[in-house]
């Protein structure tokens, strides 16, 4: 028997074109390449998500330099009233002021780390207050001219261990580190005596307040403003506050609601 082989007879593929949709979606590290939407990326360098386009971006323009290697783990701006505005870092535990070319150290230094939480707030004075704190050391406050420590004292309160802040309905909040009781001061008050406001019995999977802030719902018809404790396992406690915005020094608080 002989066998012959078959003349292999050449076929040219026809390429042809697709258009693929630019990844306004964003990158996407979580789906399967399967299932992943045709707009979002695997990878995505330099590029920034816009509605319907992705745009390149633009690199940067160096702004401050400090002479120290170490990366900056916090910036805070102060917005002052008029055109007093100012840029903040914290490297390496050292507070600078970014507005040179070249940052210039402030008289806050030897912080214990360089992560902080931070707000502005204006009391009765009408002036205008830039606090941080960082779970570690007594909080600073920034009053457009000179740093100094914040005093706030209380039963049970120890502000070197605020970790988180805000600002509600005209006062102070303050978040400790690991504690289930956060606590609030008098409005418009920057130091002097807090109040705590205990959430532990509201607190049904344990654990600790792990941060704190604003929570604005517009229904159309009104906007209310309400104060959000989240804790550490990822219940959220809403706290509805006084009925008026506007409360006199020393009126207490009233409404507590507590929605998980």
């Amino acid at each position: 028997m002989r066998l012959t082989a078959k003349a292999q007879t050449k076929h040219i593929g026809n390429a042809q074109g697709a258009s693929i949709p630019a990844p306004v979606e964003g990158w996407d590290t979580v789906s399967p390449l399967a299932n992943m939407s045709p707009k979002r990326a695997v990878a995505l360098e330099n590029w920034i998500p816009r509605p319907g386009w992705i745009e390149l971006r633009r690199g940067f323009q160096l702004k401050s330099a400090t002479a120290e290697d170490s990366p900056v783990e916090t910036l805070m701006a102060y917005n002052g009233k008029g055109s007093v505005n100012q840029l903040f870092s914290i490297v390496n535990g050292t507070v600078y002021d970014c507005a040179t070319s070249t940052a210039v150290a402030t008289t806050v230094t030897g912080l214990t780390n360089s992560r902080a939480q931070h707000k502005m707030f204006s009391n009765n004075s009408d002036t205008q207050y830039l606090i941080f704190c960082n779970g570690a050391d007594t909080p600073k406050i920034y009053n457009g001219t000179v740093w100094a420590d914040l005093n706030v004292t209380g039963t049970g309160i120890n502000q070197d261990n605020f970790i988180c802040l805000t600002s509600y309905k005209g006062r102070l909040w303050f978040v400790e580190t690991d504690s289930t009781t956060p606590c609030y001061m008098d409005v418009g008050a920057i130091s002097g005596t807090a109040s705590q406001f205990p959430l532990g019995s509201l607190m049904t999977k344990g654990g600790y307040v792990q941060a704190i802030g604003n929570w604005t719902i517009d229904t159309r018809q009104t906007v209310d403003e309400y104060l959000a404790f989240i804790t550490s396992r990822g219940q959220v406690i809403v706290y509805e506050g006084t009925t008026s915005v506007l409360r006199s020094v020393g009126d207490a608080f009233s409404g507590l609601r507590a929605t998980f």
